[in-house]
């Protein structure tokens, strides 16, 4: 009978261990949902099985580190998965597949969880915890920045799919900026990603395509070729940035406030990628990071300048997803 039940109960811990994995990857785009991490998986895969490969490798080791840390709770939640998952995405986009990449996402996913424990307690800081500041992909960006700039610094580029034609190229560059999220490329890994942001939130869905939109529309006012616009590199921050900031962290705000600072943040990101992409190093999600925090800084500091003028506690900060 005990053993029976110890069967049993592995099963379930297998099945949620499985779940939260899946849900690491639907966390890229700020969703809890096993589905949609699957499609996104998809998507992955379409472009590469390699990609795809890593990118799982990358959530189950940082879930698996969660879960052994006392995270179960944000682990069974995808937030101690997204980060490994990225880092085997940009293990892929510097080496591809083989040993040296699976090598590189098992060490750095790993070091995300202690990256994001790390900003977790910084931001919960008296000097920073009124701002309520996700710590999103930060994890990813410092992990990766460090391990491919400073302890490898020669890196093989590959040539992104784009389009030169307006039509084409407009199309293109929807998707393409859903695709580069991932560190993926082309139209139907993007599609596939849309369609698993539909699945697990209609609303996150939304706002990221009209981001997608308006970053293209954006970057044809200020006279990008199309060739470039069609890449989705300029693009997948400020997919990010509408999520977080219309869909996820600020639902206690109206509807004017929400579409109104992701639109503010879709502007800053495309700003913020300039001097960013100037830089030495990769920009990964910098641009969607320094973009979200500083409306949310912006958004939230009036409010704390209230409380704190009538004598009101700190809000504690939000999970950070």
């Amino acid at each position: 009978m005990s053993s029976s039940y110890g069967s049993i109960r592995g099963d379930a811990t297998a099945v949620a261990f499985s779940k939260a994995t899946l849900r690491g990857l639907s966390q890229i785009f700020l969703i809890e949902n096993a589905l949609s991490g699957a499609l996104i998986l998809a998507g992955a895969a379409v472009f590469n099985v390699w990609a795809a490969g890593l990118m799982l490798l990358g959530s189950i080791v940082q879930n698996a580190v969660g879960f052994a840390s006392g995270q179960r709770t944000d682990a069974l939640q995808g937030l101690r998965g997204y980060n490994g998952a990225l880092v085997g995405a940009s293990a892929f986009a510097a080496l591809g597949g083989g040993t040296e990449a699976v090598c590189i996402t098992l060490v750095g996913a790993a070091a995300c969880h202690g990256v994001h424990m790390l900003l977790e307690r910084i931001f919960s800081t008296s000097v920073l915890t009124w701002a309520q500041l996700p710590v999103a992909t930060a994890p990813f960006c410092i992990v990766a920045d460090l391990i491919f700039d400073v302890l490898w610094p020669l890196l093989k580029e590959g040539e992104p799919t784009s389009r030169a034609e307006l039509l084409r190229g407009g199309v293109t560059g929807i998707f393409n900026n859903f695709s580069e999220v991932i560190l993926s490329d082309g139209v139907i890994p993007g599609l596939l990603i849309l369609v698993a942001l539909a699945v697990g939130s209609l609303r996150v869905a939304a706002f990221a395509l009209a981001a997608s939109v308006l970053s293209i529309a954006v970057s044809l006012v200020a006279n990008v070729h199309m060739e470039q616009i069609s890449t989705g590199m300029l693009g997948y921050s400020p997919v990010l940035v509408a999520i977080a900031l219309g869909a996820v962290f600020l639902v206690d705000r109206s509807w004017t406030v929400r579409v109104g600072a992701a639109t503010v943040g879709v502007l800053v990101a495309m700003v913020v990628h300039i001097p960013i992409n100037k830089l030495p190093v990769p920009q990964y999600t910098w641009p969607f990071l320094v973009a979200m925090w500083l409306v949310l800084l912006a958004i939230n500091a009036p409010r704390a300048l209230r409380k704190r003028r009538t004598g009101a506690s700190a809000p504690a900060p939000k999970a950070a997803g």
